[in-house]
């Protein structure tokens, strides 16, 4: 019979390159957000996440408009619009540049300590890292 397993890294444990900085690190991000979120039951927030697929999408919202009014207007037409809309994307890039730099601020994992009671705040945990 086969015994039942969680799926935890404990029971089964990464195989990392020691010398490969970036697998490390990621290898030791998924065990910390591992025991947060299994090991002490507190549930995920995805509120960093999804604001930086809001700015993204905004931006990508302006890259398509503008493809579709260039083909609806050819060029000369749509010079206008073409510059609005070319301006606008990289202003959505700066945007999402800072939302990354210094809210995420390397932020993989928010998880949230529900209070029990529904009275109190929840506890809210960060964990983030970075490489050098």
């Amino acid at each position: 019979m086969a015994e039942k397993t969680t799926g935890t890294m404990e029971e089964n444990p990464p195989k990392v390159n020691k010398w490969d900085g970036n697998a490390l690190k990621n290898a030791l991000d998924d065990a910390v957000k591992d025991v947060l979120l299994s090991r002490f039951s507190y549930v995920e927030s995805h509120k960093l996440l999804d604001g930086r697929l809001i700015i993204s999408t905004v931006a990508v919202g302006f890259s398509v408009f503008a493809l579709l009014w260039d083909w609806l207007y050819p060029f000369p037409q749509s010079r206008t619009v073409m510059c609005v809309c070319v301006i606008s994307y990289f202003i959505m890039m700066g945007i999402l540049t800072w939302y990354t730099t210094y809210l995420e601020r390397g932020i993989f994992c928010t998880a949230l300590n529900k209070d029990v009671a529904g009275i109190d705040p929840d506890d809210v945990w960060h964990a983030s890292s970075s490489l050098k």
